[in-house]
């Protein structure tokens, strides 16, 4: 059942940590979290999850220490909706079509994802742990302390605006060369012929955010060139991979590559976790969920082999790659 953490389930106590107890997560990631209201229809939350053996521990963000609720799994069942929920979420009303239903004996807590694959991962990792005594949550730093007074949050809404403002496109012209415009233009142009131009657009306002605030928070000193580097591993790691894949353009379909395709998506999965752990503090919670939900988009196996297989973006595809093979080039 869904618990605050003043509940006290049976022992070892779900949510309550005694020295030296913490547990590694199964899966770990921003979902939107859907419970039934008074009136009918469900409630939807976007809050960090993370699944251990026996329990699913929900935050209201990824830095903090401590959850804001639990779902024991000991004797829940996973079951997967006929059809999608239309109920609204923060960001809007929505079909929430990637969704999975954890029932315990007490609630339903409908779980939903914004890829397939992701939605597959989450069902993997909590069927994994049901049936299980509920393990204590993981390890957590709160590194949001020190970061909530009026100050901070005078600039964390100053720079919300400004991301979307005229002065916030020309931070974006400062913060990313020529090859990196060439790079974002091709990946909004694939996206808005092989997809829609409303997909597309929805991409460049969650990668513009994303870029301007990692701009603002460089020039003011928040974010190291050490806090990046980690996110520069990793995408160089998933563009080499990408430069791999392209020399049999032409040649192989997709399907003859889905297993270079996965590891694909890892790869840029796992740059994807980085970017979002290091900006998170940063901006509000909707936002940090639109920036998620926009990497998972690009990342996913089922875009990266539309796109493989659509002859009408061949040109855009090779600017994109050669973008990407320029970024590997530099250090």
């Amino acid at each position: 059942s869904i618990t605050t953490m003043s509940t006290p389930p049976a022992s070892p106590s779900p949510g309550k940590k005694t020295a030296g107890s913490t547990s590694t997560p199964l899966k770990e990631g921003y979902i939107e979290i859907g419970l039934k209201k008074p009136v009918g229809g469900l409630k939807w939350k976007h809050m960090w999850g993370a699944v251990v053996d026996g329990a699913i521990y929900l935050y209201g963000h990824t830095q903090d220490a401590d959850p804001k609720k639990n779902v024991v799994l000991e004797n829940a069942v996973v079951e997967v909706p006929s059809s999608p929920s239309s109920s609204s979420s923060p960001a809007g009303k929505q079909a929430h079509v990637h969704t999975f239903v954890v029932r315990t004996p007490d609630t339903a807590v409908h779980i939903s994802a914004s890829t397939e694959e992701e939605l597959t991962s989450w069902q993997t990792a909590v069927n994994q742990a049901l049936g299980k005594q509920a393990a204590p949550p993981p390890a957590k730093e709160d590194q949001r302390k020190g970061r909530t007074d009026a100050i901070f949050r005078a600039k964390k809404h100053l720079s919300s605006k400004m991301a979307s403002s005229s002065a916030g496109k020309q931070a974006l012209k400062r913060a990313v060369n020529e090859d990196t415009r060439k790079l974002i233009d091709s990946l909004l142009l694939i996206i808005e012929r092989h997809s829609s131009a409303k997909k597309a657009a929805e991409v460049e306002k969650a990668l513009v955010k994303l870029i301007v605030k990692g701009f603002l928070q460089s020039e003011q000193g928040t974010i190291s060139a050490e806090d990046i580097q980690p996110i520069d591993k990793a995408v160089r790691d998933a563009f080499n991979h990408l430069d791999k894949l392209y020399r049999y353009y032409g040649v192989r379909k997709s399907s003859q590559m889905r297993d270079g395709f996965v590891k694909a998506h890892q790869l840029m999965g796992d740059a994807s976790r980085a970017v979002i752990r290091l900006i998170e503090p940063y901006i509000r919670a909707e936002n940090t969920m639109m920036i998620q939900n926009t990497l998972e988009f690009v990342s996913s196996t089922e875009f990266l082999m539309g796109v493989w297989d659509d002859q009408t973006i061949e040109e855009e595809l090779f600017v994109l790659i050669n973008s990407m093979n320029k970024y590997t080039q530099f250090e």
